[in-house]
This record gives structure tokens, C-alpha cells and sequence, in this order.
């Protein structure tokens, strides 16, 4: 699921970076335009594949803090599957893919200020820089790695984790639910004034929740497929419906999306492809498909199809991914967790 995500917005990615204008930055593709037309939805699909990404990692972080019961170990083992594949990740786009890119002399480059900023300020994941100096500033986008934007809210969803387990929500699930229930109501009623839902992260942090309660409340959850047809049906009907910006509608659509994950991951039906034994790429992936697309445009001259962008990444990506994966992060949660 979490590969399958990352893939998504590799391909979401894969026309804004090549048919973007100044007049329409965010060019969606043909199927996002669908979902958008007969769904109501505000995400193309690299938004779906974040979404998708936040369900499984509120489930999962859900269950590393159960498991510990320590905060200390906890905070260790996010701090292991985050930082240490990202450091790399930015050593990376600095040292190779800016080196490679930037029209500055080599020797002005590695000095510029901006090095150590792109570095530094996304590490600490508070202010997140995307570009360096004089690095793709003919294609389209600027960006060398725009998919960070994401980490700074994923690590505030491990501390609201933190929080939840600290006050003892974690192992009272009733308690727990009252509180879920709560936020979304008051989700409800500020919209983007509710102090999670900041700006252009809305959907993210209401997916992690969702991963949260489905995982505190697995024993009570049905799987059943009229269950699932009654959620899109509601969702249909709510389409449309309000005015506004439709709140009601996206937390429909996203309660419904999320049971359709986990219908989907155990459905008797659709076979296991058990990836996970052989290693957990989609980190590495997230990491290193928009830098590898943003070479790839450049050394095209822009003169590329977005399908065909799509094809190469992924095939370039791939390589990357896995060793990310057994020479950083494998190692890495080993020592730590």
C-alpha cells in the first residue's frame, strides 16, 4: 500500500512537472481531472497516494507506541525512520543533483549560503526549503525536491501520537474515541481555522487520525462490502450538496477512502504481494522520485512527454529506493529501535 503510494505521487508529479505554466502551476493528469469531475475530490493523485501514505502511518505509529509503551523508544525509533534516509536524501540532492544542475561555477555553488540552508532548515523540518542555488531554474518548476513538504506535518502527527500515548489515550479506547470524535467535529465547525487543518495539509492530518482510531478500534471494525457501498453511496449523495468549502463532504470521502484501504488490504480476493519481506522502498521512493524527475526534465531540455517522465523515474527510482532501504534505513531501525 505504502509502495503503491509513493508511485502515485511519482506519476501525480509527473505533469505539473513537465506541462506547468506561470498561469497554471498545478496541472492535474487525465484521471485526477476525472476524480475531480465526478467526485468532488481536491486532490489529483499524488494527493491520494499522501493521503493513503497518512492512513497506513497512523496506523502504524498507532501501533509502534502500543507496542513500546515508552516514549523514549518510541520517539527513537520515528527519529531512526525518518532522519537518517532524509540526511542522506539531502547530502544527495545537494552534493550530486544540485552539483549536476546549478548554472553557478562549481566553486561559488558549494559556498553559497543556500547550500546550508536547504540543509540545516530541512533537517530541523520547521521551515522546509526547496530549491538551491541556481539549481532548475529553466524547467517549470524550481524545486529539487518538492515532495518534503509533507515530513514537517508527518513528524507533528507523531508527536500528537506522543501526546495521545503520554495522557494514556492510547490504551483507552474509549477515551480515544471521544477525542476523535471531538476533533472532528470542530473540524466541522472552523474548517481551516481549526488549528490542525493549516494550510494545504487539511486532508493529511485527518487521514493519520483515521489510521489512529481504525487501529484502537481493529476487534470492532467489520469488513464487509455493503458496509463500503454504503460509505460511497453517502459520499455520492453529499456530493455537490453543500455550499461552500464542503467539509462535511471531504471527511465523508475520507472516512470512505480510508475503509476502502483496509477492505482492499484484507479482501480474501486480491492476492498478497507481501513486497514488505523483501524491503520497505516507499520511503526511499517518496525521497528520491521528484529530484530524479527534476534531472531527468533537465537533461531532456523539458522535451518530454509526462507518461514518459513517469516511465523513467520510476525506472531510475527504483535503484535508489533499495538502497536507501538496506544501506540506510534497514540499518539504521535495527540499531535504534
Amino acid at each position: 500500500m505504502r509502495l503503491l503510494a509513493a508511485w502515485l505521487v511519482l506519476f501525480g508529479h509527473s505533469y505539473p512537472l513537465v506541462l506547468a505554466t506561470a498561469e497554471q502551476p498545478h496541472i492535474p493528469d487525465p484521471i485526477s481531472q476525472y476524480f475531480y469531475a465526478y467526485l468532488g475530490f481536491g486532490q489529483a493523485l499524488s494527493g491520494m497516494g499522501l493521503c493513503l501514505f497518512f492512513f497506513v502511518s497512523g496506523l502504524l505509529v498507532t501501533k509502534s507506541y502500543v507496542q513500546r509503551s515508552n516514549a523514549v523508544a518510541f520517539v527513537r525509533a520515528r527519529a531512526a525512520r525518518i532522519y537518517p534516509a532524509l540526511l542522506i536524501n539531502l547530502l544527495f540532492c545537494t552534493l550530486v543533483v544540485g552539483a549536476y544542475a546549478t548554472t553557478l561555477p562549481l566553486e561559488e555553488y558549494f559556498f553559497h549560503s543556500g547550500i546550508h540552508g536547504f540543509i540545516v532548515n530541512n533537517l530541523i523540518l520547521w521551515q522546509v526549503q526547496f530549491e538551491l542555488p541556481a539549481v532548475f531554474q529553466a524547467l517549470p518548476w524550481h524545486s529539487v525536491n518538492g515532495s518534503l513538504w509533507t515530513l514537517p506535518l508527518e513528524v507533528r502527527m507523531y508527536v500528537w501520537c506522543l501526546a495521545f500515548g503520554a495522557f494514556g489515550l492510547l490504551h483507552q479506547r474509549g477515551l480515544f474515541n471521544a477525542v476523535f470524535l471531538v476533533a472532528m467535529g470542530l473540524f466541522l465547525i472552523q474548517g481551516k481555522s481549526f488549528f490542525l487543518a493549516q494550510e494545504g495539509t487539511d486532508f493529511l492530518w485527518i487521514y493519520f487520525l483515521l489510521g489512529m482510531f481504525y487501529y484502537l478500534n481493529a476487534e470492532q471494525i467489520k469488513l464487509d462490502i455493503r458496509i463500503l457501498a454504503a460509505f460511497v453511496i453517502v459520499t455520492a449523495c453529499l456530493h455537490g450538496a453543500e455550499s461552500g468549502d464542503q467539509r462535511l463532504y471531504d471527511l465523508s470521502f475520507a472516512v470512505t477512502l480510508s475503509y476502502g484501504i483496509i477492505y482492499a488490504a484484507y479482501a480474501r480476493y486480491i492476492p498478497s504481494l507481501d513486497i514488505g519481506r523483501i524491503g520497505d522502498f516507499s520511503y526511499g521512493v517518496y525521497l528520491y522520485a521528484y529530484p530524479m524527475q527534476q534531472v531527468i526534465m533537465q537533461q531532456m531540455n523539458s522535451d518530454i512527454s509526462p507518461l514518459r517522465l513517469c516511465a523513467l523515474a520510476t525506472i531510475s527510482v527504483i535503484p535508489l529506493a533499495v538502497l536507501s532501504w538496506y544501506v540506510i534505513e534497514k540499518p539504521a531501525l535495527k540499531r535504534f529501535r
